[in-house]
């Protein structure tokens, strides 16, 4: 389990990489109301390299949870990182024109499923549920 999620890290952290320059600079805003990027970032925010394995955490407690309710969103979040893993595969012989494209639509698909499962995990701490424990 973990040599696949050091496999998935490193496909993913490909995938980050792939998304390539832009063709002009983008010039940062100026005057009074702007602000910097330094302001807007969160003191203890996870790596991007841990982002995964929290998710990929906060799955398997939510399938302890409720296995029915949260077996078929594990599903489909493995589903997603066999499908970027795929792209990540192919990335190097497709023109840059699909990696462009392609890329951030993988990206999107697993960051928008992690959130998705974290939001539930929110929700199932404050509601109070807790995986049952054996005795």
């Amino acid at each position: 389990m973990k040599a696949n999620i050091a496999q998935t890290l490193f496909v993913l952290a490909g995938l980050v990489s792939l998304q390539g320059c832009v063709s002009k600079p983008i010039e940062p805003l100026s005057g009074p109301n702007t602000v910097t990027s330094a302001e807007l970032s969160v003191q203890n925010s996870p790596r991007k390299e841990d982002w995964l394995q929290t998710c990929l955490y906060e799955t398997s407690q939510l399938v302890e949870i409720s296995p029915q309710k949260y077996t078929e969103k594990k599903e489909q979040l493995y589903q997603n990182i066999r499908e970027a893993k795929y792209f990540a595969s192919v990335a190097p012989h497709v023109s840059a024109d699909t990696k462009m494209v392609m890329t951030p639509y993988y990206q999107y698909k697993l960051y928008d499923i992690c959130t998705e499962l974290s939001h539930d995990m929110y929700n199932e701490l404050k509601a109070g549920k807790f995986p049952a424990k054996e005795k």
